[in-house]
């Protein structure tokens, strides 16, 4: 009965580890007959994937106090990866977009303006 009952319990866990794994494991690709990739490609949801070129010309917005990953990614997703661009933004149109006050925003593009 101990071995029923350990070799169920090992069953569950493997069962277990494997439904926790399962966005680890390689997507069916939805063309039917094309070949399947030995590896992940990673889902950007949209997001724009760093390249060679980006990673040069992009600067680290989290250096401004108050942009935090999440906000940068948002910025991100408004085009504006560099002080530079962050810079030359309008305080309304980043309020609107970003959900915050227009005073923060006039602080965002003062300080991108003292790093450019």
């Amino acid at each position: 009965m101990k071995k029923a009952i350990r070799t169920v319990g090992i069953v569950a866990g493997l069962g277990a580890v494997a439904w926790l794994m399962k966005d680890r494991l390689l997507r069916v690709p939805d063309g039917g007959d094309a070949p399947i990739s030995g590896f992940r490609v990673p889902d950007t949801n949209g997001h724009k994937v760093p390249t060679a070129e980006s990673t040069i010309t992009d600067d680290d917005l989290t250096k401004i106090v108050g942009i935090g990953p999440v906000y940068s990614r948002r910025l991100g997703e408004m085009g504006i990866t560099s002080f530079k661009q962050l810079a030359a933004a309008k305080a309304t149109e980043l309020a609107d977009n970003l959900e915050i006050s227009a005073g923060q925003a006039e602080d965002w593009i003062g300080q991108a303006s003292d790093l450019v």
